[in-house]
């Protein structure tokens, strides 16, 4: 499993971000998809499932409902600070 890049994009990035959602707001980049076109979140949701499998009552199916009830953002907690669970 490769490591979550959690870097930021860049300056320049952004500012060309801000400055297309300005003049026409259908020009800005998906969250989603990013500048590749690939499925960013996808590779979240992949990531998240990897790491809380084994956890029990944890079932990380969708970046939406799966954590509503908490157990899964604990899950997250517990795989990289156990002693703060």
């Amino acid at each position: 499993m490769q490591p979550l890049n959690l870097s930021s994009s860049s300056t320049k990035e952004q500012e060309d971000t801000r400055s297309a959602s300005k003049n026409n707001p259908s020009e800005t980049k998906s969250a989603t998809t990013g500048q590749s076109g690939g499925m960013v979140g996808s590779d979240l949701l992949s990531w998240c499932q990897e790491v809380t499998k084994g956890y029990r009552g944890v079932k990380v199916t969708n970046m939406t409902t799966s954590w509503r009830n908490g157990l899964a953002f604990c899950a997250l907690i517990h795989r990289f600070h156990p002693e703060l669970m």
